[in-house]
This record gives C-alpha cells, structure tokens and sequence, in this order.
C-alpha cells in the first residue's frame, strides 16, 4: 500500500512542477507527451484554456488521489474483510492486519474466527491462521460489499467440538446464511499447512483434542448451493500419520458426511485421548495392520452413525 501512494505522490509532484516550471505549456513524463512549440506565441484566450485544462487535470488526479486512499487504505481494507468473513463463516471474525497487495488480493496477518455472540475467548475459538490470502472481485472492494472468489489460509487451525449431551457441534452455532441463485458466487477455500484439533464434551467437561495435521479444500457443490464438498490429506505426524477424508456439509438440514481411509499400522498410539485408553492399550497388544475405510453421517437429531470397512486386516 505504501509503494502505491508514494507512486500517486510522485505522480501529482511531476504535474506541479511541470505546471509550475512551464505555465501550464507541456505536461510531460507519465502523462504523456503533450508539448508546445517552444518558439511560438499564443494569444492569451488559448493560454487560458490550457491553463484551465492543465488545473481541471490536476484537481481530478487530487480527487482520484484521495478516492483510492479513503478506499483502499489498510484500516478499511480490513473492515471490509472482517465484514465478508463475518457473512461467509457466520461467526465474529477479528484481524490483526490486512492490506491490498493487488486490485484482487487482500493479504491478512493474524486472522481469528468466533463463535457469534460470545467473548473472543480460546473457548470460542474455530478457526485461526497466521497468514490468509482473499481474491475477490475488483469491483466490489468499491462498492464496499467485498464478494470473495477463493481464500487461501496457511499454517490454520480449525477446532471443532461435540457436545455428546447435547448432540450438537460448535460449527451448529454459527450463523450460516443459506446461498441463493441470486447472490454472490460462493468461494474455494483452501488449507496449506493446517491443523484440525477435535474433542468432545461429555458431562460438561471436554476431554483433550485429537491433533491431525492436513491440508486440503473446500468447494462449492457443482449440482447443490446448499452443499460444500471438502477432500483433506495429511502425510505428517498426528493421530494418522497418512490420512485421507472426503465429505459434504448441508447448509439447509445441517447433515455432515465424510469417507476417509486409514492405514491402521501409520496410528500413532501417543496421540490417542486418554479417554480411548483401553483402545490404546488394545493397539499396543495387538498390532493391527492393514487398511480401515470409514463412513460416518451425522444428523442433528440422530447425531453420529459409523460404518466401518477392514482391508486385508491382520493381528500380530
């Protein structure tokens, strides 16, 4: 942002000086190549219109000066995205910093997204990222209804919880807007480097979250609006250490769906909650190896239900 203005600086430095130096004769440089005959005399009427032109031009490029620096400086760069985070996700977005690094990208440091309606608290926290990349459309930046294209976060973390008493998760809470033919197209999300940290909540207490590192995408559905599709992979340490998940997530009936394939001799029995003792002690014994397949549904009202598929499963 500093680059442009110090341009716009120099640019309007240029004309004033031409203006000054020359009476208005020439302007010359960045703006083109409008030059008199150095030798020739003018009556005054065409030296007042030239005159005139020459300070019309300079007015607008004062105007247009300070309409891109009340649109584009950082602090409201950063509204803005705050604003179209807050309508996407439906939670209390906060950003430390954001700029605009092109006419279709806005660069964010420090990005924190909350459950609505509550304390910015670690309790209420679901997504964070050190760095986020938002490309959305030129024009909207101006029309100050920022519509997102594609939003790329690295080295995320995304915390999800379910309440078993409950049967709800935190990502019930926020509040979604359900997408419509006639509003603004619907962005890819992207994660490089992210961390997903799952725990549950049983009697009121939530246990220690299960870690695992991935990175992924989540798209719009080419035949639903009111469904994204998600694939995620990790091949770094964590519960699994090569993972792989697919699902959808129903806006409207707020259903979740995911298949997912894990090698059963790539768990890491460190990772394991402590409340899955007995499984971690039954792993260590046995030793499994082979290939697990899942596919888990989840319903408001009915809550989880699991199919579980073995692939050349062996004990030792």
């Amino acid at each position: 942002m500093k680059d442009k203005i110090k341009v716009w600086v120099k640019l309007l430095a240029t004309v004033v000086s031409r203006l000054v130096a020359n009476g208005a004769g020439y302007l010359a440089g960045p703006l083109g190549h409008l030059r008199t005959r150095q030798h020739k005399r003018h009556s005054p009427r065409l030296w007042r219109r030239r005159r005139l032109g020459a300070m019309t031009l300079l007015i607008s490029l004062v105007v247009a000066m300070g309409f891109f620096w009340y649109h584009m400086a950082d602090e409201r760069i950063r509204s803005h995205a705050e604003d179209a985070l807050e309508r996407l996700t439906g939670g209390d977005a906060d950003i430390d910093y954001a700029s605009l690094a092109v006419l279709k990208s806005i660069t964010i440091e420090g990005l924190r997204i909350y459950l609505p309606d509550r304390p910015h608290e670690p309790e209420n926290l679901i997504f964070s990222a050190r760095e986020v990349i938002l490309q959305h459309e030129p024009r909207s930046l101006l029309q100050k209804q920022l519509r997102l294209e594609k939003i790329i976060a690295d080295k995320a973390e995304l915390n999800i919880w379910y309440d078993r008493d409950r049967k709800i998760t935190n990502l019930h809470l926020l509040n979604l807007n359900a997408p419509s033919e006639s509003g603004p197209k619907r962005p890819v999300f992207i994660l490089r480097n992210g961390t997903i940290n799952y725990s549950e909540i049983s009697d009121g207490k939530k246990n220690n979250p299960v870690t695992q590192n991935v990175s992924g995408r989540i798209t719009p559905d080419a035949y639903s609006l009111q469904i994204y599709d998600f694939e995620f992979s990790s091949n770094k340490p964590g519960l699994f250490k090569n993972y792989s998940i697919k699902g959808s997530y129903n806006l409207e009936n707020q259903q979740f769906t995911t298949t997912s394939q894990i090698m059963l001799e790539e768990i890491d029995p460190n990772s394991i909650p402590a409340s899955l003792a007995n499984w971690r002690r039954l792993y260590e014994a046995v030793r499994p190896t082979g290939q697990v397949q899942t596919i888990s549904t989840y319903k408001p009202v009915t809550g989880h239900a699991f199919r579980i598929s073995l692939i050349d499963a062996r004990l030792y």
